[in-house]
């Protein structure tokens, strides 16, 4: 049941869509749309996910959001968030609650006090935020947080405040991209762009001639894996999200491709227009960009 007012939510906020695919399978669920009228603080809402006590909660643009089927709490400058737009969050083992917004700071909200805290170690992020953008975070069970730094590579640091980089081998001619794989989640950033303190971006775009059509050719380097990738739609640049659905299989999407991975290698690919994915019982829920619609693969 708390997984389905979770789904609820999840479809209702998103408002936005998956790619459709004759493996997929749509959701039918009787639906509640709450908006700002409801007590929500904006009706842009990035994330949303559930703790164990069932309380939901709802990365927006106006704060963090805490709901318990019944009302909603805002979390804002008075509890500690002094950057309200809030994008990326996930739960560590502890339970507390961390939070990824808009200017790259990390927040951390802890349950037992009931307010939120900057991220002790920030000042480790904040050199790369002059220039560049975090696009995503993981904290993992020994409290070691990792950033996807946008063009640059993975900013890892451990619990004693200990950082360091990781930028693979770049490619040259060709976009290259990288991920990180985690037990249940798939970091993904580029390493297209120079050195500090500048980090400035090269073009490093391959186009090919491919059955006729101008395509667009990416690099993708995956745990050992080197994957080329053909973009047929070259304007339909999506979100970089990666998920782990289970032992053997992933989801990746980069640059308008959504591709299908089992033991790391590429299984299947098509144009796609990823914005947000959760897993669910072996399969995954997944929704798009555009208002494409939202689809549950059942069968992968």
């Amino acid at each position: 049941m708390l997984f389905k007012s979770f789904i609820k939510l999840f479809l209702i906020l998103s408002g936005l869509a998956l790619c459709p695919k004759a493996l997929a399978q749509d959701l039918n669920f009787d639906q509640i749309n709450y908006t700002i009228e409801d007590g929500l603080p904006s009706n842009e809402c990035h994330r949303v996910l559930q703790d164990k006590a069932g309380y939901i909660w709802i990365a927006t643009d106006r704060g963090l959001v805490k709901f318990d089927g019944y009302d909603f709490r805002i979390y804002g400058m008075r509890e500690g968030l002094d950057d309200l737009s809030c994008l990326s969050m996930m739960f560590d083992v502890e339970g507390r609650l961390w939070v990824m917004t808009l200017s790259g700071s990390i927040y951390i909200y802890d349950p037992i006090t009931d307010q939120i805290e900057l991220y002790k170690y920030h000042n480790k992020i904040l050199p790369y935020l002059e220039q560049v953008q975090i696009l995503d975070f993981y904290i993992d069970s020994t409290m070691t947080l990792t950033c996807s730094i946008e063009g640059i590579g993975f900013l890892t640091i451990d619990d004693n405040g200990i950082s360091k980089m990781d930028r693979r081998e770049r490619v040259n001619k060709k976009k290259g991209y990288i991920t990180k794989t985690f037990k249940d989640r798939i970091l993904l950033t580029s390493n297209i762009r120079g050195p500090a303190p500048t980090y400035e971006s090269y073009n490093l775009n391959t186009t090919a001639i491919v059955d006729g059509i101008k395509t667009e050719i990416f690099t993708l380097h995956h745990n050992k894996e080197t994957i080329t990738v053909s973009n047929y739609s070259t304007k339909n640049h999506s979100l970089l999200k990666g998920l782990k659905i289970n032992n053997e299989n992933s989801i990746i999407n980069l640059g308008g491709v959504g591709m299908l991975l089992k033991d790391d290698k590429l299984v299947n690919q098509h144009p796609s227009l990823i914005a947000d994915l959760i897993s669910y019982k072996g399969t995954y829920v997944a929704s798009e960009m555009l208002n494409n619609g939202i689809k549950f693969y059942h069968n992968l």
